[in-house]
């Protein structure tokens, strides 16, 4: 899909702004991009005779040099690497994860679970475009991190083994979440709780077999695609912020209240 102007110059004009804050000066900017710059064609001789993008100057009158112009080389490059770049410097995409931003202020920084949930979704948020199959593995873990952070709550009282999978993890929760698929559950509410688990199955086999997890022969399938890894990606977020909204719903909102009949009585 390709960006409307008016949201392409936004975003490079944040990314633009999110470069100079952390090289400062133009010879380490233009060292940064030139990082991004790949050889598609090679002479004869062998030397690259084309590129996926070039970086473009202007003329700096004060010094009398050539110096990037960071704008014009971002705005010409192919969609593709402005968003590996920005990906890389930290600028959110919301085409590639419309939900992250949502996500990742909904897990707590200073609590140990959530804190090292949140750590891995944003190296994987980074890796979507340039690593995708260490993208999904880092994400597959992060939910996992979630789902036995709940867990580990006092009351949600649910004991698993550390060596639990994100499928059984996720079957555990939905049973104490009163999701689980079973007969005596109403006909959506039992569909949502098989979706979320055939989502959790899908997710961990992709993880176990479609990454380097577990270690890969040379004929084997690897997930090497960003648009599988950005839905993928995508599924892990919606799954997570459906536990995580739920919980915090049911026991948040509980303990809350408790706490608030504390501060009523009178000594």
């Amino acid at each position: 899909m390709k960006l409307r102007p008016k949201y392409k110059m936004k975003l490079v004009a944040q990314m633009h702004k999110a470069i100079f804050d952390e090289y400062i000066n133009y010879s380490s900017v233009e060292a940064y991009i030139n990082e991004f710059v790949e050889e598609l064609d090679w002479d004869n001789m062998g030397y690259p005779v084309n590129f996926n993008f070039r970086i473009q100057y202007t003329y700096d009158k004060i010094n009398k040099t050539d110096i990037i112009d960071l704008t014009k080389t971002l705005t010409e490059m192919p969609q593709d690497t402005l968003f590996s770049i920005a990906v890389d410097i930290g600028i959110q995409v919301p085409m590639i994860l419309p939900a992250f931003p949502t996500f990742t202020r909904t897990l707590t920084p200073n609590e140990t679970g959530s804190s090292y949930a949140r750590e891995m979704f944003d190296k994987a948020y980074k890796l979507v475009l340039e690593d995708p199959a260490q993208a999904i593995g880092l994400a597959n873990s992060a939910l996992e991190s979630i789902v036995k952070h709940i867990l580990e709550d006092p009351q949600v009282t649910i004991k698993y083994d550390k060596n639990d999978t994100l499928y059984k993890l996720t079957g555990a929760i939905l049973k104490k979440f009163k999701f689980f698929p079973s007969e005596e559950l109403h006909k959506n509410i039992k569909n949502i709780g098989s979706s979320l688990l055939r989502i959790a199955s899908e997710i961990e086999e992709l993880r176990s077999d479609k990454t380097f997890a577990h270690g890969k022969g040379k004929n084997d399938y690897i997930v090497d695609s960003s648009l599988y890894s950005a839905f993928i990606l995508n599924s892990i977020i919606t799954v997570g912020l459906f536990i995580i909204s739920y919980y915090e719903s049911k026991y948040n909102n509980q303990k809350q209240e408790q706490e608030e009949d504390l501060e009523d009585i009178p000594f």
